[in-house]
């Protein structure tokens, strides 16, 4: 008996002289594809983002007849058909392209003094954090430029770039959560911190005191390896900034604060009878800075009722009068006396008084460790004049 060739009709049932093999019925089972094991070796999705397979289907068994006389070949030919499917996740090589927003670091928690277009900060080590989470089972490297504000403008065109994208040492952000520290040093002994990058010229972002840092970061997987995401899931990568400034300073530091004492003319015109060419203010100033001032002679000036310099008026202030000790705690203030020396070969110097401009520095290496705040002051408290021979004049 010959056996005719046969065919799987719709409903997967095989038929051989019109008789119907029920058992012949077969249900596969796919839960995924792989295309290779190697970066290389899988499949590109085509523009409408489907992947067409086109391949062999390879079935492995045996047919077995009982009960049939005669000699013959039996084939099967099998037809499988695949609808359209949906991807949960896939394995490969993926480099997502990552979106960030632009976000600002806000520096609030600073001296007011401190944002005096004068002030040039040298810091030992300022120290940004970002803080991270990477949801991806792959490393996200981060390139980013960190520019420095003030109001809307950029400050003197500085900007400060990190990453490899950039030439400078990689940021990575590993699977999980992160701690990233930027630092002048590359070192840092913040808890917490899971890696630690030098960026040499970060200074650069607090050299003038900025309103706030502008930060443009873009988070890319460079990664060429195998690794596996969900399709269909929104993967996010929360962040956040802080700025750690340790008061250690360098040499190029220059904080100032600048003050003066004024309508002192109404106090001292009468002595244009007085022949004087010798005269000592006497400042008394309370300080809760943690950091130790100077009042040099040439940061003093003299003005008249009109706002002109009396450039014939010399100053002088000896070495051990010339310093404002610092608070050590940067809570409880410590009081220092200064002594400005005048001197005019215009006897009637002091009657042309009415301002005394004064600007004060911080001395570099006279840090105590205790971080600025903005709740931290300086007063001068009160300023009195001496003559020499027994004149005193209180000018509060």
């Amino acid at each position: 008996m010959m056996f005719e060739k046969g065919e799987v009709e719709e409903g997967n049932k095989l038929i051989l002289n019109n008789e119907e093999l029920k058992n012949a019925q077969k249900v596969l089972h796919v839960i995924g594809y792989q295309f290779g094991g190697m970066a290389g070796e899988g499949e590109i999705p085509d523009k409408n983002r489907t992947i067409t397979i086109n391949g062999l289907v390879t079935m492995q068994g045996q047919v077995v007849t009982s009960g049939i006389n005669g000699s013959g070949s039996l084939t099967m030919t099998l037809d499988v058909t695949l609808e359209e499917m949906t991807a949960n996740s896939v394995t490969g090589v993926i480099q997502p392209e990552i979106k960030a927003e632009t976000t600002n670091i806000e520096l609030n928690d600073l001296p007011d003094f401190l944002k005096d277009e004068e002030t040039r900060m040298d810091i030992t080590n300022p120290v940004i954090l970002l803080r991270a989470e990477n949801q991806l089972e792959t490393p996200v490297e981060v390139d980013a430029v960190l520019t420095p504000m003030k109001g809307n403008a950029q400050i003197d065109g500085k900007e400060v770039k990190v990453g490899s994208g950039y030439g400078k040492t990689p940021v990575v952000l590993a699977s999980g959560k992160n701690v990233i520290a930027l630092s002048r040093t590359g070192e840092c002994t913040i808890e917490g911190v899971t890696s630690n990058v030098k960026v040499e010229d970060i200074n650069d972002l607090l050299e003038t005191i900025p309103d706030d840092i502008e930060v443009d970061l873009q988070p890319v997987v460079r990664n060429e390896g195998y690794y596996t995401a969900e399709l269909g899931r929104a993967y996010e990568m929360p962040s956040s900034y802080e700025v750690d400034v340790p008061l250690s300073f360098e040499q190029n530091l220059n904080i100032v604060y600048n003050d003066s004492v004024q309508d002192l003319n109404k106090d001292l015109n009468d002595l244009d009878k007085v022949i004087l060419k010798k005269a000592n203010v006497l400042l008394t100033v309370d300080n809760a800075i943690p950091l130790k001032l100077q009042l040099k002679p040439e940061n003093v000036l003299i003005k008249d009722v009109y706002g002109n310099e009396l450039t014939a008026v010399k100053k002088t202030i000896e070495e051990d009068k010339q310093y404002v000790t610092e608070s050590t705690d940067g809570e409880k203030p410590v009081t220092s006396e200064l002594v400005l020396n005048l001197t005019s070969e215009d006897t009637a110097f002091l009657s042309k008084i009415d301002r005394i401009c004064f600007k004060l520095t911080a001395v570099p290496g006279s840090a105590t460790g205790v971080p600025l705040k903005d709740t931290q002051w300086l007063k001068v408290t009160s300023i009195k004049l001496s003559v020499p021979g027994g004149v005193n004049v209180d000018l509060n």
